[in-house]
């Protein structure tokens, strides 16, 4: 789970450099692409919380 949420984190920070340099309608897709990040970063933080708690 650790691997998966530092791939998520390697992947939202590879978008936002793309997102910056990025024009329509690319950006459109980097931002719903950032969106999806998101969810799935927080989704894999909540478990790996539950995981340490137990």
């Amino acid at each position: 789970m650790v691997c998966a949420f530092a791939a998520l984190n390697a992947a939202f920070e590879t978008n936002a450099l793309a997102l910056e340099k990025a024009k329509e309608p690319m950006r459109s897709l980097l931002i719903a692409t950032e969106n999806s990040l998101e969810k799935g970063l927080a989704l894999a933080e909540a478990v790996l919380q539950g995981l340490e708690q137990g």
